[in-house]
């Protein structure tokens, strides 16, 4: 017999943060390349919603105030959610960047081991922070983009979860 059909709660995007936003760093074309990809998301999935690995912190370093998520989710009609912890909740959760881990293995000597379990646990801190942010969110099925080094360990902190994800693109890039 064939099993149901489970109703998708997460579609996930794995992709390159300078994709998130548009910028002199990367082609208008491409740009509209992954709002059209988000707008039919948004519509296959009949998403609530769309959440992203972006905090306002970020957006202001980038010289923007929006994301192209956030465009889309205004012409959509859909809620918008920047899940990305700032820098002063990452100093009191303990999430250090992967940058950060590694330079600092490499100075005290780590084996490569070591630096690998220290950045597993420095993701899995801010992964487990972006699905308590999507619960308080709670608006599915939700599109959620994150950096393509997450798009596995992300999906998979969801199914544990309980959530039902697909995972549309692994590491996003412009055809």
């Amino acid at each position: 017999s064939e099993r149901p059909v489970m109703a998708v709660h997460v579609a996930l995007i794995g992709t390159s943060h300078k994709f998130q936003t548009r910028s002199d760093a990367v082609a208008e074309a491409t740009s509209d390349q992954f709002e059209q990809l988000l707008i039919s998301l948004c519509q296959k999935h009949m998403a609530n919603g769309i959440a992203e690995e972006m905090n306002q912190v970020a957006l202001d370093e980038r010289n923007t105030s929006k994301t192209i998520a956030q465009e889309v989710a205004i012409s959509c009609g859909i809620a918008h959610q920047l899940s990305d912890p700032t820098p002063e909740v990452r100093m009191e959760l303990g999430i250090s960047s992967e940058n950060v881990i590694r330079a600092n293995g490499w100075l005290e000597n780590w084996a490569p081991e070591r630096i690998e379990a220290e950045v597993r646990k420095s993701h899995g801190i801010r992964e487990r922070y972006w699905l308590a942010r999507l619960r308080l969110f709670n608006l599915w099925p939700v599109v959620f983009i994150c950096g393509a080094g997450h798009s596995e360990s992300f999906a998979a902190v969801l199914r544990e979860s309980g959530l039902e994800v697909v995972i549309s693109a692994l590491d996003w890039e412009p055809n």
